[in-house]
């Protein structure tokens, strides 16, 4: 369907398909309505649902009409349904990329199938030489700068999607924010980053880069291939020098590149919120939020409509229809219950985003938020992370289950990602709980994804759950709000690991495993194989117990399952406690780690240094990684290409000599708390070892005192200068795996 002018729309909005899906009857979850919603929203009279246009006034005035009918009571600004936001609204009109030279010249490429216009690109008709400048990354703090020598003034500049794998962390400045700033300083005509799977539609740029002169294009692997053809290079070889360092690469191929993308003036969009209000008189003070985002990408140069029936669609639905499931009852919950559809998701959380910095009432009166997105494909079931984040209550809930019910529900920890709605709540510390329809979900940001694909069954999984858990949680009798809570969502957040004690099954939600200490001497032997066997059974039978794993690496993949890791460690007082002939026998029975606390390198003897690092590396050679203390003496002793971690106490005055002589790539600083430190002195610790390197430990402290003190440390460290919620995430977890 060809895109309706924005204006013309607005005097009709109401005779498109805005009349409700017929309420029926009181009562639970109804897959079969929420079906309706979403084959209905993510039909062509939509355009896509992209926000800020047409279609995105249209979904919104939707979902408020919904609202209304099921009885919700406006809760957006001046007594309405709405909360308007402005941001840089685009239209895209058309897009074409042609080779006009090479083997094969001219060579027309097919928008949505080889390239896909970026969100917010600018309008051109430019014939340009391509230049590659491998990830687009430069840091002289690092080393690093892909364009090299390279003048790239008036080109169109190719950009690798990803970064170099050499233990430095490149996540701000991979962005596509970020590598279109620096091409664009670099004098670029036009950009484009390659991915290595299917292109997709959507991907956005914001405000800060916007330049309305400048094409910016998603391209497939097809489109290289045709540039690189009869130039020395392949992507196979390309990709391969990039591995080793940066590879500035001109190819004296052109590309004709035509963008013609509208800027739409003051453009804005609207969440649509409605409430329903908590029946008891103390806890409806508390609010739970249940939502999703409503828009999707719209519709590309050609015309082609994106319809976004399972992005998000399908989460649409289903709060749609848990509202007015909510509302029918009889029973009213006791905390109040807060529907909110979010707008411009797929710009970058900007509806989610302006919600949490203006929120319509006290954000910190939100017990919690549910965020539904992408649950409409699979029909296997529902599953649920982010229990972890309300201890008692979560083991009561899935107590009250049947077993029928329990066995079939993946359970997991919070999504610790931040690319949908709940990130916005979670640095806010509100705890978070996502729910996922378990089974393929395929066409991701393609225009295949319509209503043919969506299950109901999967929307009836998900929906029945968040029925049930919601209401298990708006009906708790205890109060949800509690005091600390930022530092208790970031550490329920948090993947920390037990160096020090064997599994405990009383373990905390937030600790993601246990290193189990065997004594070299007793490796191998009989009983020892027959702990490890019998832990490995126990971890395939049953879904709750604690699961082996080989690597601290594999740890995450276990925890977001909502299982903790066992990790075995060999630990010797001497080199001589270690027979050489079992060290092959490490990686057999799954070894992860070494450590010999009381041992002590020699000095000054050139013979027995050679000895021992011929000794540790054998060891890492059979993929164990070294756990060492911070002792300037271990550095010789490192073998080249081992996992390294260095584990220290400032509460003990120990502290990393001359931490550039680690390699960056194979080694982490490991600073272990056991009891309260002045948090500014371990920002400043952090910053000066480098924050991607760092993993503060905390069980120490915890396992010592318990959490009280500990989630205090963690808020007042949030306080100081760059430690931000993301920052404080990656030091309290995923630094960790790492290497």
């Amino acid at each position: 369907m060809a895109i309706t002018s924005q204006t013309a729309a607005f005097g009709f909005l109401f005779l498109i398909g805005l009349t409700p899906v017929a309420v029926t009857p009181a009562g639970a979850f109804d897959k079969n309505r929420a079906y309706e919603h979403v084959n209905h929203i993510a039909g062509d009279e939509f355009e896509g649902r992209k926000s800020g246009l047409t279609g995105g006034v249209m979904i919104e005035e939707y979902v408020a009409s919904q609202f209304e009918s099921c009885g919700l009571q406006p809760a957006g600004v001046d007594g309405t349904y709405f909360q308007k936001f402005p941001f840089l609204v685009t239209e895209e009109k058309r897009a074409e990329l042609e080779l006009v030279d090479g083997p094969f010249a001219p060579v027309k490429f097919v928008l949505a199938d080889d390239f896909t216009l970026i969100t917010n690109s600018g309008s051109a008709d430019i014939t340009a030489e391509v230049v590659l400048v491998g990830h687009g990354l430069v840091s002289e703090e690092w080393g690093r700068d892909d364009y090299g020598d390279l003048d790239v003034t008036g080109k169109i500049v190719m950009i690798v999607r990803g970064s170099p794998d050499d233990g430095y962390d490149w996540s701000e400045y991979s962005s596509r924010d970020s590598t279109l700033k620096i091409a664009l300083n670099r004098g670029a005509a036009g950009i484009l980053w390659l991915r290595k799977s299917a292109v997709l539609a959507g991907a956005a740029i914001h405000t800060g880069v916007y330049d309305d002169e400048i094409p910016m294009a998603y391209i497939g692997e097809r489109v290289a291939h045709h540039i690189l053809r009869d130039t020395g290079y392949d992507l196979a070889r390309y990709r391969k020098e990039l591995k080793d360092g940066p590879v500035p690469l001109t190819t004296g191929r052109h590309l004709r590149f035509h963008a013609e993308v509208s800027l739409i003036p003051e453009g804005s969009a609207r969440n649509v919120l409605g409430l329903i209000p908590g029946s008891d008189p103390v806890l409806s003070s508390e609010v739970i939020v249940v939502g999703g985002h409503m828009d999707h990408v719209g519709v590309d140069g050609n015309g082609r409509i994106y319809n976004g029936a399972n992005d998000n669609g399908s989460g649409t639905g289903v709060v749609l229809e848990l509202a007015r499931s909510f509302a029918s009852s009889s029973n009213r919950p006791k905390r109040s219950i807060l529907f909110m559809m979010f707008a411009a998701e797929e710009q970058g959380l900007l509806g989610s985003e302006y919600f949490a910095e203006n929120p319509t009432m006290e954000l910190a009166d939100v017990a919690a938020m549910f965020n539904l997105d992408m649950v409409g494909h699979g029909d296997e079931g529902a599953g649920i992370g982010g229990g972890e984040n309300f201890p008692g209550l979560w083991e009561a809930y899935l107590e009250s289950l049947s077993d029928d019910s329990r066995d079939s529900l993946d359970i997991g920890r919070a999504w610790g990602g931040s690319s949908s709605d709940h990130a916005p709540f979670r640095e806010k510390g509100v705890p978070v709980v996502s729910f996922w329809s378990k089974g393929t979900h395929r066409f991701y940001h393609l225009f295949e994804d319509d209503g043919n694909w969506i299950s109901a069954d999967a929307l009836g999984s998900v929906g029945s759950r968040a029925e049930s858990f919601v209401g298990f949680l708006a009906n708790w009798d205890e109060p949800l709000l509690v005091e600390n809570r930022l530092g208790r969502t970031r550490l329920n957040g948090a993947l920390q690991i037990d160096f020090d004690k064997t599994v405990d099954k009383d373990a905390k939600r937030y600790q993601a495993g246990s290193v189990l200490w065997c004594e070299a001497k007793r490796f191998g032997k009989d009983r020892f194989a027959l702990d490890i066997a019998e832990i490995d059974s126990d971890g395939a039978d049953d879904p709750t117990a604690p699961g082996l794993v080989n690597s601290l690496k594999e740890v995450p993949g276990l925890a977001g399952k909502g299982k903790r890791a066992i990790l075995v460690g060999i630990e010797a007082k001497n080199l001589e406690d270690f027979a050489e002939d079992r060290i092959p026998l490490l990686n057999r029975f799954g070894v992860a780690l070494a450590r010999w606390p009381r041992f002590e390198p020699s000095k000054g003897d050139s013979a027995r240094l050679a000895e021992e690092l011929e000794f540790f590396g054998k060891i890492t050679g059979e993929e164990v990684a070294l756990l060492v203390p911070a002792d300037t003496a271990w550095i010789p002793l490192l073998p080249e290409g081992g996992k390294i971690y260095v584990r220290f106490f400032p509460t003990r005055g120990e502290t990393i000599k001359d931490p550039e002589l680690y390699p960056v790539k194979t080694s982490l600083f490991i600073m272990s708390l056991d009891e309260r430190v002045d948090p500014a002195e371990i920002a400043s610790i952090v910053r000066e070892l480098g924050s991607w390197r760092v993993h503060i430990d905390l069980m120490p402290w915890i396992n010592d005192d318990g959490e009280k003190d500990v989630v205090r440390f963690i808020e007042e460290l949030e306080d100081q200068d760059g430690m931000t919620p993301a920052l404080i995430q990656k030091l309290l977890g995923s630094n960790l795996f790492r290497i």
